[in-house]
């Protein structure tokens, strides 16, 4: 399960990691200070590699937000990952 604490955002980039798929898991855990493998898969919410392709291989400019329980995500081209808490 995705969440993290009511009324909180949590932001990182993808380009210090791997890939955005990558960054969007990292980040997650560190909003929750929980280990990754008490997480669901992430392509349970989103294709990752689709995910990846379209951010790695785009123009700056392109941005993708998916809701994972109880947290949005958006990522952009540019690098950014933002996550924040659902009300």
């Amino acid at each position: 399960m995705y969440n993290i604490p009511e009324d909180s955002t949590h932001q990182t980039t993808w380009t210090d990691v791997d890939s955005p798929s990558t960054a969007v898991v990292v980040g997650v855990v560190e909003a929750m200070n929980t280990d990754p493998n008490d997480l669901d898969v992430l392509n349970d919410y989103v294709d990752s590699d689709a995910l990846d392709a379209l951010l790695t291989g785009s123009p700056l400019g392109v941005d993708v937000t998916f809701d994972c329980d109880d947290v949005t995500v958006s990522v952009s081209a540019g690098g950014s990952v933002l996550m924040e808490a659902n009300e």
